[in-house]
């Protein structure tokens, strides 16, 4: 991996599959890990608010819970640390 790259590249590939997979009609919880760079499906929920529900304990430093539609549409940001916005914003690290 390059020293600099964008926030949707620094997660690898793996955020487009974890982002833009998700069952048709259902919201995906996914945590996202941004010390070992990493993108965990915590699971498929019928509703966002069902998604939601399923968020509990506390966050390290660097990572956030975000909530995906079926179209790969964030509908939730926890942020815990707001470094999801700088993946929205695609800056560079």
């Amino acid at each position: 991996m390059s020293d600099k790259c964008t926030g949707e590249a620094f997660l690898t590939h793996g955020l487009e599959c974890v982002r833009y997979g998700v069952p048709r009609g259902r919201y995906r919880l996914v945590l996202l890990d941004f010390w070992d760079y990493t993108a965990t499906v915590v699971g498929d929920y019928e509703t966002a608010e069902k998604a939601k529900s399923q968020i509990c304990g506390d966050l390290g430093e660097y990572q956030d819970y975000v909530i995906y539609d079926d179209a790969g549409n964030v509908v939730y940001d926890h942020g815990n640390v707001t470094l999801y916005a700088l993946l929205k914003r695609d800056m560079v690290f």
